[in-house]
């Protein structure tokens, strides 16, 4: 484990640990192979691990029917996936959006490390304020701003949480998470295209000219920033 300790691992959230409270993490943990698409856990179940993404970026879906899902969440490098401290199943799906590595450690293992160590709890703590927050803050965007704003608001997150400026999602995918329909994002996505802020070709989406892309989005991606794990 000592070797493993001198590797930068690339999540933001474990390097910024004192070397202990590091330790008393990745002990216990795996540096898990996560695949766009896998499903980490349904509603009305718990979550069986705590994730700290180190390249790959995991959604949080909140269910609004019986097949209707909202995604509420988005956690990269900078946040970590961590429900335990909540009691019972949630309505929510969590889903890997970005293919990459994440280190994995059971909830289990998890609460006794975040039991003696005091820097842990903070973390944890920290961590549950900036999910909060960014579930209000999604859920409020979704209801009074327009579309062209919400999607560059969500391509904006995807730069942010992945790391990087070239990913891969879909129309389906993109107006699932958004909540409307893809003939709109499709529309959304060529006005975004005609003023040259992003490039998209079967999935394949390059932002092109971030600082435009955030004048189109509403004043929620600043906000969600802001309220990023990592800051608090």
């Amino acid at each position: 484990m000592s070797q493993v300790l001198e590797v930068r691992t690339f999540s933001y959230l474990l390097d910024d640990l004192t070397r202990k409270a590091r330790q008393d993490i990745l002990e216990f943990s795996d540096l898990a192979a996560l695949t766009r698409g896998e499903i980490l856990s349904k509603p009305g179940t718990r979550l069986r691990h705590v994730y700290f993404p180190t390249d790959s970026v995991i959604s949080v879906w909140a269910r609004a029917g019986d097949k209707a899902f909202l995604d509420v969440m988005l956690i990269g490098s900078e946040g970590m996936l961590a429900f335990s401290q909540m009691p019972g199943g949630l309505p929510l799906r969590v889903q890997v959006t970005k293919s990459g590595k994440a280190w994995r450690v059971s909830v289990a293992n998890f609460d006794r490390a975040v039991a003696k160590n005091g820097g842990l709890k903070n973390l944890l703590e920290s961590s549950l304020s900036a999910s909060l927050a960014q579930i209000a803050q999604i859920a409020a965007c979704t209801c009074f701003h327009d579309l062209d704003s919400r999607l560059a608001r969500q391509l904006l997150m995807m730069v942010r949480c992945s790391g990087t400026k070239q990913f891969y999602l879909t129309h389906n995918l993109l107006a699932e998470s958004l909540g409307v329909l893809r003939s709109g994002v499709t529309r959304s996505a060529a006005r975004l295209r005609r003023r040259k802020l992003i490039r998209y070709s079967r999935g394949d989406i390059t932002i092109l000219n971030h600082k435009e892309l955030e004048k189109i989005s509403c004043g929620c991606y600043r906000a969600l920033a802001n309220r990023s794990a990592r800051a608090a």
